[in-house]
């Protein structure tokens, strides 16, 4: 164990990396069951020039970023105490839990753009996400990865939201 950090320190850092999880995860398959219920309508309307992908993926982040921000600021108001964050860092833990909540989103307006097929949608989605929970820092030693992969670890929202966590 590092100098400086606590004892209960490893399941802090288990519980910091499922919450991150938990965001990214509920955000994506939400969206992934939603947008292919729209999706008719969407393609209906790009095809009659009623606006473009740009403005309507802006609009619905827009729209729904209130509610992708009260849930981590939910949990964070749970669980602030539990995993005993330094005092004064609740602000930067609930926006970080808010990107992953958008990033999340944004993954799962991804995916379902892919398919038209609920089911499909939301088998690809896991195959999107298990990567990224692979690559992101608690489940593999990142610094122990073959050089031919050890690229992938970049890619992964996990590892950023994991380490900003961390060092909060």
């Amino acid at each position: 164990m590092e100098e400086g950090w606590p004892e209960y320190a490893p399941e802090m850092a288990a519980g910091i990396f499922f919450i991150c999880i938990a965001q990214l995860s509920l955000a994506a398959f939400s969206t992934v069951l939603e947008f292919l219920k729209e999706r008719n309508v969407f393609v209906k309307e790009i095809a009659g020039d009623t606006y473009s992908v740009i403005p309507y993926f802006l609009s619905k982040q827009f729209t729904e970023f209130p509610l992708l921000c009260f849930l981590p600021l939910l949990e964070d108001f749970i669980m602030f105490d539990g995993i005993y964050f330094r005092k004064g860092t609740f602000w930067y833990i609930a926006i970080v839990y808010a990107l992953m909540m958008q990033i999340g989103s944004s993954t799962g307006y991804f995916v379902s753009s892919i398919f038209s097929n609920m089911e499909q949608a939301a088998i690809c989605t896991a195959f999107v996400i298990i990567p990224m929970i692979m690559f992101g820092g608690l489940l593999v030693n990142l610094q122990t990865l073959p050089a031919i992969i050890s690229w992938a670890q970049y890619t992964s929202p996990l590892r950023f939201a994991f380490e900003a966590l961390l060092w909060i």
